[in-house]
């Protein structure tokens, strides 16, 4: 529902995309916190997230359920990587 929304209201999304682009630096978790994609609850979790043994993947306790706080923190989980030293966040999918 949502992407149909905002694929038909696309201009809608120009100044926001105009702004992440002049972003620099590499604070993800600033990043998402100064546009108000985090919440203070997302960044506790956060905290908690570790690599894996071999540090490419990030996983995410739980199951999925597409709220915006497992978005959210799928999207800090990038957060764990290094430079040029990538990982990837994975939650396991709700049982149907």
């Amino acid at each position: 529902m949502r992407w149909e929304q905002w694929v038909d209201n696309a201009a809608e999304w120009d100044s926001f995309f105009e702004e992440l682009a002049s972003l620099s630096g590499s604070d993800l978790t600033g990043h998402l916190q100064a546009f108000g994609l985090v919440q203070e609850p997302d960044l506790m979790a956060f905290s908690k997230l570790r690599r894996s043994a071999e540090g490419r993947a990030v996983p995410v306790p739980g199951a999925f359920s597409g709220s915006d706080s497992d978005v959210a923190l799928l999207a800090l989980g990038f957060g764990r990587g290094e430079p040029g030293a990538l990982s990837v966040p994975y939650v396991q999918k709700a049982e149907a």
